[in-house]
């Protein structure tokens, strides 16, 4: 990619011109214009989306195209900040990606009590999952460096992650607690 070199460019930028100046606009360029198309058609290409034409074709959405190549490469394919107010209550704070919601699945056999994040959209090829305890408002720090947050890496589906929290070997009842958890989806394209 580079700025625009056309006839009339100030600082590299496009200008509207100015007739008290006198000052012509800047002249389109092809470069420009063909850097511009190569740039967005390498990030569509890569996703092995193919390139539409508008040729014969009213009806396609031409629109999409990028949007569409940037989800599908983005690893990212879920992520929200769960918040336990420490009364079983659980929300999603600030913006999420494709998550619909967050439940307490209560423990049962072997199976402690977890928090289970259910995408809006399934997830293909799911990799892996990461939750990160982040400090709550309420409380002033992070709490005890002994307290780790497992992902139920075995339950990882293409709906849903299930995470717990274990301290000294024990588990904690993940709704009782006023804690915040950064939930992160990886999957492959």
């Amino acid at each position: 990619m580079h700025r625009t070199e056309g006839l009339g460019h100030v600082a590299n930028k496009f200008d509207p011109g100015d007739p008290m100046v006198p000052r012509r606009p800047t002249k389109l360029d092809h470069t420009i214009l063909n850097a511009m198309q190569e740039e967005i058609a390498q990030v569509i290409e890569a996703a092995d989306i193919p390139l539409r034409t508008m040729a014969g074709d009213v009806t396609a959405s031409y629109a999409s195209q990028l949007l569409e190549a940037i989800e599908k490469l983005n690893p990212v394919k879920a992520a929200c900040t769960v918040s336990s107010d420490g009364s079983e209550n659980l929300s999603i704070i600030g913006a999420s990606r494709n998550v619909a919601s967050v439940a307490l699945v209560p423990a049962g056999g072997n199976t402690p009590q977890r928090i289970r994040v259910t995408f809006t959209t399934p997830v293909p090829n799911p990799i892996t999952a990461s939750v990160d305890l982040v400090r709550h408002p309420s409380v002033l720090t992070l709490p005890a460096a002994n307290l780790e947050v497992r992902p139920v890496l075995q339950e990882i589906a293409t709906t849903h992650v299930d995470f717990f929290v274990m301290s000294d070997d024990s588990l904690a009842r993940v709704g009782n607690r006023p804690w915040r958890y950064a939930v992160v989806m990886i999957g492959k394209l």
